[in-house]
């Protein structure tokens, strides 16, 4: 009953507030995205969403240029109370991951000059 209750007031709230984010029960959309982080390769920017399927993840991470790391642990705490199952990357299937930690290594590929 307070699932219900709950998913009608997130529902009224998102209609009459737009500048509020809050979410219905069916369907949790969400986005986490941060821009220029400084680090010590330089500025960072990333973004998680939902992915199109249910209960996915989807990243985008984009890497500095001026130094560039060998590989980047991109930790993802899931929001479906489940740890991760597998991992893709670009369309493909990626192991390098460890669903006890959350994390997620990404080798980095080096660009051309």
């Amino acid at each position: 009953m307070a699932a219900a209750v709950r998913s009608i007031y997130n529902a009224m709230t998102s209609c009459l507030y737009p500048d509020v984010t809050a979410f219905t029960e069916e369907y949790r959309r969400w986005r986490i995205e941060v821009y220029d982080i400084e680090t010590i390769f330089g500025k960072v920017t990333y973004a998680m969403r939902h992915g199109d399927s249910p209960k996915t993840i989807e990243a985008n991470v984009v890497i500095p240029s001026r130094i560039q790391p060998q590989r980047v642990l991109l930790f993802v705490r899931s929001p479906f109370e489940r740890s991760i199952k597998s991992v893709r990357i670009n369309g493909a299937d990626w192991c390098q991951w460890d669903g006890d930690r959350e994390a997620v290594t990404v080798v980095v590929q080096r660009r051309s000059e």
